[in-house]
């Protein structure tokens, strides 16, 4: 390879505008030189750029050849245009000045030559006009293109519960016949000891498994009559209707009146769009049971019994007690005669 020192006799032809990498420049006899911005370039030399390099190259007729990295161009008659004259090297010495004036902090426009208008007004251009004063007035307005423009032309798929449902929302309420309601029935009342039945039922049959979660709870029973549970009433698909029943305890004492609710919960399943509950709780009395063990058996009777003192020296006191086995539901008076 040639002394990179050599002095190129060719004419110039540009000059680096932009430059980033290692970028060489090789002339017709090998001898290559590393370019760097503002270098002029010259007829039939070769560029070559390393990896991930990038040059631009402002050649005399005006155009721009522009190389990235790991790549080379011949600059002959193919490149540039060489019928059009122009100065190429009082570009890079104009763009050389430029930098120095920039380095010793003047002003390079200074160093520039008058603009085909001549000196004076600027008038009303892109730059920097100086201060400008702004007045906030809290003015509203709708900006706008001034092109018409139009939205999506499809619509969106609805969107689907986790069953295959869709999900109602204030752009799709349900409709009626969209709606599903849910109610439970059962006994008025129940004897002591008995068995109350209760049905869930719902007006269109479920797509999958319907669980409703029912809960039985006192109003006014006494401890004993009601055993309470949490009972999960399934459905079926293709079903509308279950039915499960509750328990009572026949005990000692006279129930008159006393009460308890069975009352829906919460569901879930069903593949329903928009399941809504119309009745939702029964209440159910318990009556007290009448007849039907005759005599009584164990569990309606309760023994009431006197012990105490077998002796007693005159003059001292003898202690009774009177016991039930089974505690009463109010206040039980017992008449003892001594």
């Amino acid at each position: 390879m040639a002394d990179s020192n050599t002095q190129n006799t060719s004419s110039a032809i540009g000059y680096v505008k932009l430059m980033s990498g290692l970028v060489k420049a090789v002339d017709i006899n090998g001898v290559e030189r590393n370019l760097q911005i503002g270098d002029t370039v010259f007829a039939d030399e070769t560029i070559v750029t390393g990896p991930q390099a990038a040059i631009v190259i402002e050649l005399r007729d005006g155009s721009n050849l522009s190389m990235g990295g790991e790549s080379q161009a011949l600059l002959d008659d193919e490149v540039y245009d060489p019928s059009v004259a122009e100065n190429v090297e009082d570009n890079a010495s104009t763009i050389d000045a430029i930098q120095q004036a920039i380095l010793a902090g003047a002003d390079p426009t200074n160093i520039l030559d008058a603009t085909a208008a001549g000196a004076g007004d600027s008038g009303a251009g892109d730059g920097n006009q100086g201060q400008v004063a702004v007045e906030r007035t809290g003015a509203e307005t709708t900006p706008e293109s001034g092109f018409e423009t139009t939205g999506l032309a499809f619509q969106f798929d609805q969107i689907l519960d986790d069953t295959g449902a869709v999900i109602p929302d204030a752009s799709n309420p349900p409709g009626a016949g969209e709606t599903t309601t849910l109610n439970i029935t059962g006994s008025a009342s129940v004897v002591e000891g008995e068995t109350a039945t209760y049905t869930v039922t719902v007006d269109k049959a479920p797509a999958s498994t319907l669980t409703v979660n029912v809960v039985t709870g006192h109003i006014t029973t006494d401890n004993g009559d009601l055993v309470p549970v949490t009972t999960a009433v399934t459905i079926a698909a293709g079903a509308t209707s279950a039915t499960f029943t509750v328990n009572t305890l026949d005990d000692a004492y006279a129930d008159s009146g006393e009460q308890f609710t069975a009352s829906i919960a919460s569901t879930s399943g069903g593949g329903y769009e928009n399941l809504v509950v119309g009745t939702s709780s029964v209440t159910t009395t318990i009556l007290d049971q009448t007849g039907s063990d005759n005599p009584p058996g164990a569990e309606d009777t309760t023994t009431l019994n006197i012990t105490g003192t077998a002796s007693v020296v005159e003059g001292e006191t003898a202690t009774y007690t009177v016991t039930v086995d089974k505690a009463p539901a109010s206040t039980l008076t017992v008449n003892v005669v001594t």
